[in-house]
């Protein structure tokens, strides 16, 4: 009887009559647990590692071991290796015997793992700061000597000058060439897992434009730039209803044209911004305008009452500032959409020490960089020629008869509408 291994790990179990091969499995260098069982006129049964890879039941009454007084040989070979040990058993064994047989024989492998710690590298400064004509600049790597380690440039401007590559401490030595744009630039030089952050300024460059507040239809305006030299400069739009038309780029002086597209939203301003040469500039839309109508009505010289109607958008929220303390407004200051204000203006008695050399001051409620929007103005005077209440849309004034635009003899205030603070706008009191 013979048992031969071929190369694919195969086993070749023949009697010298019939052959049957068993896919064992057999695997190149590595221990393996081989197990053949069986009984005379029954099944003969492989095993690999405790688990059965084949049986047959050809070989008919072939015997493992002594049969009468004539011994049974079973050659195994077929391949280069070593022996560990061999056993006999007097039974054929059960599969479960097969396996209790190679638990408890079995090689044990067992990993031992060694960890090494981490050599923590300490670079030292981590930032650096450089002017727009560029130079040079350096850091302290402290790291143990043994330990190798590589630097590296984000850009190409920034260059690295006392080598890319070395082990344990060093100086690193950078330099940066001229920058030539007008914005700021930052590369990083990472080495040994530590980075060192260069910023380099951009070449001086000024911007000169006149505010504007664009209304509802739009409109455009011209942004100056002054820049020394060859200095490349970027214009760029921060929203979609700002466009740069002109100069989106340019080197030294130029300039800008900006478009504002029309404003079709009638209930509120917006905000955008343009970038020039390095710097932000605001602009606000108005979205609605208010007007009020009368525009000029007539009081007595005593106390007096009056109203005067407020035009706005559906949605447009305003508020009515009283400037004076003998000028009143019955009911409520706000309004939403359109509306109507009524006031009452005190006797010449109740006013009349706020008449000597009288001052108006205006309140101002603004949109960022807005303008004034409507005032009514209001003229009192003791004299029977009466007084009057003028609007405009700036918070100009004019008088229409009579002594009543002497402002050092007689008192004068403001009853001034407006749109209501929304978020994004502000407040301010200048003394008018």
């Amino acid at each position: 009887m013979t048992a031969e291994l071929d190369s694919s790990g195969n086993i070749h179990w023949s009697n010298g009559f019939e052959t049957v091969v068993i896919a064992a499995g057999i695997q190149a260098n590595q221990w393996q647990m081989l197990t053949f069982t069986g009984v005379p006129g029954g099944a003969k049964t492989v095993y690999v590692d405790g688990l059965e890879v084949g049986n047959t039941n050809a070989f008919g009454n072939y015997q493992f071991g002594k049969a009468g007084t004539d011994p049974i040989v079973m050659r195994i070979g077929g391949w280069e290796g070593g022996l560990s040990s061999l056993g006999f058993y007097d039974g054929a064994l059960t599969s479960a015997q097969v396996k209790q047989i190679y638990d408890e024989q079995k090689m044990v492998f067992i990993d031992h793992v060694v960890s090494q710690g981490v050599v923590t590298p300490e670079l030292s400064p981590q930032t650096a700061t450089l002017g727009a004509d560029g130079g040079t600049t350096s850091a302290s790597l402290t790291l143990a000597s043994n330990v190798t380690w590589s630097a590296v440039s984000s850009a190409d401007w920034l260059q690295i000058t006392s080598g890319a590559n070395g082990s344990g401490s060093t100086t690193l030595q950078v330099f940066a060439a001229a920058n030539p744009t007008v914005t700021t630039r930052t590369a990083t030089i990472t080495i040994a897992g530590r980075e060192f952050t260069v910023s380099q300024a951009g070449m001086p460059a000024e911007i000169a434009y006149t505010p504007e507040i664009f209304t509802t239809d739009g409109g455009s305006m011209m942004i100056d730039v002054i820049a020394g030299g060859n200095a490349q400069w970027t214009a760029t739009s921060g929203v979609n209803w700002l466009t740069v038309a002109l100069g989106e780029s340019g080197e030294g002086d130029g300039s800008v044209f900006l478009i504002a597209d029309p404003y079709n939203n009638t209930s509120q301003s917006r905000t955008g911004s343009v970038t020039v040469a390095g710097k932000t500039i605001y602009f606000t839309q108005r979205g609605y305008a208010l007007s009020i109508s009368p525009q000029v009505a007539q009081i007595g010289s005593n106390s007096g009452a009056g109203e005067f109607g407020v035009a706005a958008p559906l949605s447009a929220v305003w508020e009515a500032v009283v400037t004076q303390p003998w000028i009143t407004v019955l009911g409520s200051t706000t309004g939403i959409g359109n509306g109507t204000l009524r006031y009452t203006v005190a006797a010449p008695d109740d006013r009349g020490r706020q008449n000597h050399r009288f001052r108006p001051r205006i309140l101002h409620l603004r949109s960022p960089g807005d303008a004034v929007f409507q005032a009514l103005r209001i003229i009192a005077t003791p004299e029977a020629l009466g007084a009057f209440l003028v609007a405009d849309s700036a918070g100009s004034h004019s008088s229409k008869a009579g002594k009543a635009h002497d402002l050092g003899r007689h008192a004068s205030g403001f009853l001034r509408c407006q749109r209501n603070k929304r978020e994004n706008e502000h407040s301010s009191h200048p003394a008018g």
